[in-house]
This record gives structure tokens, sequence and C-alpha cells, in this order.
């Protein structure tokens, strides 16, 4: 029996533009999804990522943050910080990375009696 891996995968992840020579550059991300279409297909299951619910990102950021990340929408091209480049479409991939890890936490833990999962994850799990 082969045992499956859950990979959290989404394109629109390429859209966090930090410039040429910052490490994030999208092309590093599609080398990785290259890799994993061609080697390790047949043993992963994409996993969809969706927003993270704004009470857990409060969870572990300020208001005031969470507001700055959204505000890089208004901006082509900006910094969060000296080492921290920003587009306008950072807050959506930072959103769905939160997001994608709730949902690939939920996919990893066992149902417990009495807790509740992320209802996007009963769809996804429906599919296996």
């Amino acid at each position: 029996m082969i045992l499956k891996t859950g990979v959290i995968k989404d394109d629109r992840y390429l859209d966090h533009k930090t410039g040429h020579a910052h490490p994030e550059h999208p092309n590093r991300l599609k080398a990785v999804y290259r890799m994993l279409d061609a080697e390790f297909a047949d043993v992963l299951i994409p996993i969809q990522p969706e927003s993270a619910p704004l009470e857990y990102l409060e969870l572990v950021h300020t208001p005031v943050y969470i507001e700055k990340v959204l505000k890089t929408a208004d901006h082509s091209f900006t910094s969060l910080a000296p080492d921290t480049p920003a587009s306008a479409k950072t807050y959506l991939a930072a959103w769905l990375a939160a997001g994608g890890c709730l949902t690939g936490l939920d996919a990893a833990v066992p149902r417990i009696s009495g807790i509740k999962r992320h209802p996007w994850l009963q769809t996804w799990l429906k599919k296996l």
C-alpha cells in the first residue's frame, strides 16, 4: 500500500511578488511545483487552501499588523519591513497560506469527538 501525502498548492501563492533578488521569488515556488508534479504526482493529494478566518489570524497577529498587510493591496510594490517586500496580492497569498496551514492540519489530525473541523475540510474528505 502506497501512503499518500497532502500538499497545499495554489497558483495564487505566485502572486506574492518580491522582486528578482529576493529568495521568495515566484520562480522558486514554480520550481517546487514542477518537481512535485514530475516526481511525486502519484503519491500527492492536492489540498486547495481557503482564506483563514480573521479571528484565527488575530490569534497570532495584531489587528494593526493585519490591516498593514491588507493595505499592501493598494500598492504594486511596497515593504512591510526592510527585508519583507510585498506586492498588490501579497495579502491574498498570505491569507491563503494561513488558511492552507489550517486545512492541512485538519487533514492530518484525526477527528476527535467534540472537536469541530473547519467546514471546508468536509468537502475535501468526501473526495478521498
